[in-house]
């Protein structure tokens, strides 16, 4: 991971600076790095309407004879009550392999194969994509299937079936993971196991749901008033106005659709330090808090984005690897609509998982007396920005970004924004927002994934309080 990041911070300041080091003066470390400020105006796709109101966004690109086309709905667990989750996690994976309208699932793949194009569809949390891409000349075939995709997905029975079964296969794979355990076990702890973060499919629950309720699930939120849509590459918007109303001009829904409202929930977490006994080649960690005050649109968001890089990746990572603790432990700092969370993740062998814990905990607590420096910022200004101005090389990818921040409820310029918040961001900014966030407080959440040495006398001496043993359980075959 490092050794990618470090890679783009070169190729950032070669391709800025036009400077190529020599071998002897190779930077050993980003702190090296004389990195100037990256400055760079995010393009902007043209906007119109659809005679139905639909918003249509287009990003012109004639260097290739390709076309994309993406639709993007606001639907996901976000809007969702826990006992609704399995069913929309079933609609992602047979959305775009259960047949369209009239055609079954082979026949869609025949056609998809012999245009050559690619065609998607799926759900996350906040958001739902299809998306096709296909050479100019067969535009007009191809725009019918990611039309029908869309509009007229047909959930095949027998692939409904396949995807219960990898779902399942996929819950059950958790037990023998020791990663996925610790990211598992994390989040229903942090947040409680009916919350979005800590919820497991079970087998019941998967088994019960039905193609009607996928049906059902789909129709409430695939609406037109919900859609907004981009096409980029090889068109011009006049006759991307006139094939997308050929399209979904006459798509109108029966009743107006009701306003989406978030699912509220109600986060419980456990603080406490926790063993989960298993018999795996190192012990995995995690450890951290919930920032309910941190959103993607809190003020300082920009400065915490600067140290979830510098805390994590520049700090805590050179700290534990040089000392020969893990391979690879950071901390993060990241938030989403609705809250944030500040953790550490990593592993290390038996005997050296309390050093580990002890190492990270020093690390973030040296922030107060020692914050970021300006080489540290800005060099986790550079590698975000450069980050972002990464996601955006392609007319298709300048497209998905506006889509993302619609569907999603960002502001307009939401993007743009954030760059404008990294640049700005001061070492003294980044220092107040590590003081606010960058902490693991008086009552983290502290896991374990295995067989530290000692047991759980060691885990007591770290200080945190007693160790509470947790008992296994078997995800998937309930």
């Amino acid at each position: 991971m490092m050794r990618h990041i470090l890679m783009i911070l070169l190729v950032l300041v070669v391709g800025r600076t036009g400077t190529v080091y020599g071998s002897g003066d190779t930077p050993r470390h980003p702190d090296e790095l004389a990195l100037p400020d990256l400055v760079f105006d995010i393009p902007e796709p043209v906007e119109t309407r659809l005679s139905n109101g639909i918003r249509v966004l287009l990003f012109e690109n004639h260097d290739l004879p390709l076309i994309n086309l993406s639709a993007y709905v606001s639907m996901g667990d976000r809007f969702l009550p826990p006992d609704r989750h399995t069913a929309n996690r079933l609609l992602s994976r047979v959305w775009d392999d259960g047949g369209i309208g009239t055609l079954s699932p082979d026949e869609v793949a025949t056609r998809v194969a012999a245009l050559g194009m690619s065609l998607s569809a799926g759900v996350g949390d906040a958001r739902a994509y299809v998306q096709a891409s296909m050479v100019r000349d067969d535009l007009a075939e191809g725009a019918v299937l990611w039309r029908d995709l869309l509009r007229a997905p047909r959930f095949d029975d027998d692939r409904m079936e396949r995807a219960k079964a990898r779902l399942l296969k996929d819950v059950q794979g958790i037990n023998d993971n020791p990663d996925r355990l610790a990211e598992t076990w994390f989040h229903r702890l942090l947040s409680g196991p009916e919350s979005p973060e800590g919820r497991v499919h079970t087998r019941a629950g998967i088994e019960a749901v039905t193609r009607d309720d996928v049906l059902a699930l789909y129709g409430s939120f695939v609406l037109p008033e919900r859609v907004v849509v981009g096409v980029s590459g090889d068109i011009e918007l006049p006759e991307a106005v006139a094939l997308l109303e050929s399209q979904l001009g006459d798509w109108r829904s029966e009743t107006e659709a009701p306003p989406l409202e978030p699912y509220i929930w109600e986060r419980t977490p456990r603080p406490g330090v926790f063993l989960l006994p298993g018999d795996f080649e190192q012990c995995h960690l995690r450890m951290g808090r919930g920032v309910a005050e941190l959103t993607d649109r809190s003020a300082d968001y920009p400065e915490t984005k600067l140290l979830d890089f510098g805390v994590g990746y520049m700090r805590v990572y050179y700290r534990t690897r040089g000392a020969g603790l893990s391979y690879g432990t950071s901390t993060r700092l990241t938030a989403n609509e609705s809250r944030g969370r500040f953790w550490a993740w990593g592993s290390s062998r038996s005997g050296k998982i309390v050093d580990l814990i002890t190492a990270v905990r020093e690390e973030v607590a040296d922030l107060s007396s020692r914050p970021l420096n300006d080489g540290e910022v800005a060099t986790a200004r550079t590698f975000i920005i450069g980050s972002l101005i990464r996601r955006m090389e392609t007319a298709r990818d300048v497209v998905s970004t506006r889509l993302d921040e619609i569907s999603l409820g960002r502001p307009d310029g939401y993007t743009a924004d954030l760059i404008a918040g990294l640049q700005a961001a001061t070492g003294e900014q980044v220092a107040a927002a590590a003081a606010r966030y960058a902490i693991f407080g008086d009552a983290p959440v502290v896991l374990i994934v295995g067989n530290p040495e000692g047991g759980v006398e060691s885990l007591e001496s770290l200080g945190l309080g007693p160790v509470t043993v947790l008992d296994p359980i078997e995800f998937g075959r309930e």
